[in-house]
């Protein structure tokens, strides 16, 4: 599809590209063809956009939260980190063991005996 627009004595042709391919020589005998489709695997955009951008040598580890505070500094409260997570994690389970009725979350339909 072509469209015309007008602006002060010149015509400006625009043209609406499709699927289709398309070859249009100009004055200067220049062909532009244009591919019906590039074969691009699920991830190239994002490995494309992750090439531009470099690591922040500064940033924490992704394991631990934003908050500057609460970042362990020393390899004795990484240690103490790592265990309390642990510990955070086993105080869940135990609670959900001990008390069902306050979970209405099914882990799965017929239950499972090992995941409960």
């Amino acid at each position: 599809r072509t469209v015309f627009l007008r602006k002060s004595n010149e015509t400006i042709q625009l043209f609406r590209l499709s699927s289709s391919t398309l070859e249009k020589s100009s004055n200067n005998g220049i062909k532009i063809d244009i591919p019906k489709y590039i074969n691009r695997s699920s991830t190239d955009i994002l490995k494309a956009i992750s090439s531009t951008i470099q690591r922040d040598p500064t940033a924490a580890h992704y394991k631990y939260h934003d908050d500057p505070y609460l970042i362990p500094v020393s390899n004795f409260q990484k240690r103490a980190y790592a265990l309390s997570q642990e510990s955070g994690r086993k105080a869940a389970h135990w609670i959900r063991n001990q008390h069902p009725e306050l979970f209405n979350h099914k882990v799965a339909f017929p239950p499972i005996e090992v995941q409960l």
